[in-house]
């Protein structure tokens, strides 16, 4: 069994704004549900409701890594793009998917793993009020996807 990273780094592909997320950070019932949804999600190959709300998520496995892309239900247009890589295998292919989308963006350099990296994307100009929960599933996604690989 590998062990759990003490923190992982948060971008913010668009902005360049990193942080360090640390597990504590994170409410230990909301992982658990995210964790469970997380599961559920790889299973299924259809967009899947995200937790507690109205927005649905197609989540793929990705270069040893995950790639969730969240959309306004019945919307077609992504709003984030979230990559989440535990390892540095893989990682720069995963960085370049989730950064796909940023033509003309700043420079921003992908951190040394572990790391979570999210792209803002158009569907966030129709609905913005995405942003007043995202961040903390962002954390809660990274913190699943971690702990699923450090307890194999």
């Amino acid at each position: 069994m590998s062990s759990t990273p003490n923190y992982f780094w948060h971008v913010t592909t668009n902005t360049g704004h990193a942080i360090r997320s640390y597990r504590d950070q994170v409410d230990p019932k909301g992982l658990e549900i995210v964790s469970a949804w997380l599961d559920e999600a790889l299973r299924d190959d259809t967009r899947i409701l995200l937790p507690g709300n109205e927005y649905e998520a197609d989540v793929e496995l990705m270069y040893g890594a995950i790639c969730a892309t969240i959309y306004a239900r019945h919307s077609d247009e992504p709003c984030l793009r979230i990559g989440v890589a535990r390892r540095s295998r893989g990682a720069d292919r995963l960085w370049a998917h989730v950064t796909a989308v940023l033509d003309g963006a700043p420079d921003v350099k992908r951190p040394d793993a572990p790391w979570l990296a999210v792209t803002l994307e158009g569907g966030l100009l129709h609905d913005p009020a995405i942003m007043q929960w995202a961040s903390d599933f962002e954390r809660l996604l990274g913190w699943a996807w971690i702990e699923k690989k450090s307890a194999k």
